[in-house]
């Protein structure tokens, strides 16, 4: 997997926050068609210690248009992205939710992420790299 990839799934699934979650059905946790349809990057980060994060405004790299990712019923999910020269690159991957775990595979490679938010608007999805501790997040807003 790319390190672009990488990143990207990282932004997706998790960086910078750290609360509990919690599987009511307020925020939409444990609702798996929830995550269906279309989300915008809006802000990625990280935590040190799994409590206190840090989250910045997603950069996009072209000025004019937004990096997206578009959940599928089918359990795939497609990430848009769009270099700084606004050409266009797609991925691919498969996903699975079970409550609040989503599963992201590609080439074999399979991450899992905490949902800690999914609501109407919002997802926000953290990954913990077990190598360095370091939980990355990723707030993405539906569009």
């Amino acid at each position: 997997m790319t390190n672009k990839i990488f990143s990207i799934l990282v932004l997706i699934f998790g960086i910078g926050l750290f609360t509990s979650c919690s599987s009511d059905d307020d925020n939409g946790n444990g609702n798996t068609s929830s995550i269906v349809g279309a989300w915008e990057f809006t802000k990625t980060g990280y935590s040190m210690d799994g409590t206190n994060e840090i989250l910045v405004d997603y950069d996009n790299e072209c000025p004019t248009m937004k990096d997206k990712i578009e959940f599928k019923s089918n359990g795939t999910f497609v990430s848009t992205y769009y270099d700084e020269d606004c050409v266009l690159e797609e991925y691919t991957e498969s996903y699975t939710v079970d409550g609040n775990t989503i599963k992201v595979t590609d080439e074999g490679d399979t991450d899992e992420g905490e949902i800690m938010i999914l609501n109407n608007t919002t997802l926000k999805i953290r990954f913990l790299e077990t190598e360095t501790g370091v939980y990355f997040i990723t707030v993405l807003t539906r569009i």
